[in-house]
Parts: C-alpha cells; structure tokens; sequence
C-alpha cells in the first residue's frame, strides 16, 4: 500500500494544508517507526475554508501494523451511533456513568478496522459554552484563558476490549490532534482521567497535572486534570514513531 493517498482532485491542486502539516509533523521521525502511518484523502475532495487551512472531510489517519487501524471524523448517522454504543458499553464497564452528549460543541474521531468500531475519542475546542471540565476545574481553566491560550479537552474515550489498543489509540489521538492544530488553533490540551491512568498518560503523550485529584459529577469517579501543550505534543507523537513517508507532492 502506497504511504500517502490523495484523490487526482487534490493532487492537481497541490497538497491541502492540513496534508502538508502532517507530513511536516510525522515525516521521517528520528524514532523507530512503531507506528508508520500515512494519510488517506477520500471523496468528496477538500474545500478551501476561508481562513486557507481546510478540513478534515474525507481525511483518515491510517496506521499500520499487525492491524490496520483507520481514524476519522464521524459524519453519519451509523457512525456516531456506533461511537455512543462503545462509549456506553465500556464506561459501563468500569463503572462510570454517561452524560447525553452535546455533539453540536465536539468532534467525534471513530478508529475502525476489519472487525468493526475499534475506538472512539471526542475532542471539544473552547468557547461561549466553555469545557465540560469547567464544571471542577473553571478555576485552572480559566487562568490559561486569561494567559491567552487556545484550549481543549480530550472526552469520551473508549477502545473495544478486543482492539489492538496501542495503534488505535495512537490513530485517535493523532487525528485529534490534527483537529486542535488545525480547524481551533489550540495551544493546550486538557483530559480529565482516572488517577489510576495518570502514569500512563504522562509517560505516552507525556501531559503534565494541571489540577488534584477532584470527584467527577459526568462519571461518578476521581478525576485528575491534565494538561499539555500542543507544541510537546507534537514533538511527543514524533518521539513514539507516528510518522510519514515523504510524499512525491512534497519531494517537488
């Protein structure tokens, strides 16, 4: 399979904006290529936004590996569904309660593969309406925003139990990212985790704590807030091998 896709539509029109930047991002990491991954543009072609970044219609990150795992933005009605389902399903799992959903406020990534809906996470840029974690967090939040940075949260996080959860979670959050850099301009990003997860976090995408350890009301369990910034994030998705090939597009 080719590293790097583009439709005949974009190609003639040079490489969209939000192609450029994840080949600047992920092209030739120095790290071993643990997840080598291309992007995949599909129908319908992009559309110039008028700010000149694009969108992230038709757009999938792909990785590679035992299991090709697929992102993208959810866009139907069977998509979003399947999203909320494994959301339901897993967080009844652990035990968490499940707050309805303000879709109109988030972008919704699913990862599939050859078995289905793998994963789901939402990401949620700041605004009128603010974070959901405001509501225990507004205090720290809000002295980012008088700093002057671009927040946004990372939510409702689910990988299916029989997933390969390391690629798909590295498909998620990549796509996510490319969604805060490019359609919000964030420069932060916050998730609310288990205290359990902390570690984990830290030591994958390397987020820092923003905020103790606090009750949260949407889940019914301890909440840490964590807090990272896009420019390390960047660099931390480069260091655990999230990559691309150079593309014939940009050799030119």
């Amino acid at each position: 399979m080719p590293p790097f896709h583009n439709n005949d539509h974009t190609r003639a029109q040079g490489m969209d904006p939000i192609d450029r930047l994840f080949a600047r991002t992920f092209w030739q990491s120095p790290s071993a290529p643990t997840f080598p991954a291309f992007l995949e543009r599909r129908a319908p072609p992009p559309r110039a936004r008028a700010d000149g970044l694009g969108d992230l219609r038709g757009l999938s990150l792909v990785t590679t590996g035992p299991e090709l795992v697929r992102a993208k933005v959810a866009s139907t009605a069977g998509e979003i569904a399947a999203a909320a389902s494994l959301v339901e399903s897993r967080y009844a799992w652990r035990g968490y309660a499940v707050q309805p959903h303000d879709r109109a406020a988030a972008i919704t990534v699913v990862a599939t593969g050859d078995a289905g809906t793998l994963g789901t996470l939402t990401l949620r840029a700041d605004g009128p309406s603010g974070l959901a974690a405001d509501e225990g967090y507004r205090e720290t939040l809000n002295l980012a925003r008088k700093a002057g940075r671009r927040l946004c949260e990372l939510t409702r996080l689910a990988i299916d139990a029989d997933a390969a959860w390391r690629p798909t979670l590295v498909s998620l959050i990549g796509l996510a990212y490319l969604a805060g850099r490019t359609l919000h301009q964030v420069t932060d990003v916050f998730v609310e985790v288990n205290p359990r997860h902390v570690r984990f976090y830290q030591r994958m995408f390397g987020f820092v704590a923003a905020a103790g350890q606090r009750m949260c009301p949407r889940v019914g369990a301890p909440a840490v807030l964590l807090r990272l910034e896009l420019d390390r994030f960047e660099a931390r998705l480069r260091q655990i091998g999230l990559h691309a090939p150079a593309p014939a597009a940009l050799a030119a």
